[in-house]
């Protein structure tokens, strides 16, 4: 799963993406019986739920390429992520 966190999570980093605040070590333990499909649909949901609080704190869906640049998933965004994944099992 830590390789499977790698591929998925390469972008997110390389363009810094991912908050410091994510203990990748901890997600890979909350992961297990998971597939890589689940993990990448964990990946992408997280994304969606730092994009959806970034609208949500900005009150505004029209995203410029400063605000952009300032997005960050965070730890809170895989928690969700993961509750989500769970109850589609």
């Amino acid at each position: 799963r830590s390789e499977i966190f790698q591929i998925y999570t390469q972008q997110l980093l390389q363009n810094s993406i991912m908050s410091s605040d994510i203990d990748v070590g901890r997600l890979i333990d909350q992961t297990q019986g998971l597939t890589g499909a689940h993990i990448e649909q964990l990946v992408r949901l997280a994304v969606h739920s730092a994009m959806k609080r970034d609208i949500i704190s900005r009150r505004s869906i029209t995203i410029l390429d400063e605000d952009a640049e300032k997005l960050q998933v965070k730890s809170i965004d895989f928690h969700i992520a993961l509750k989500q994944i769970r109850t589609t099992m």
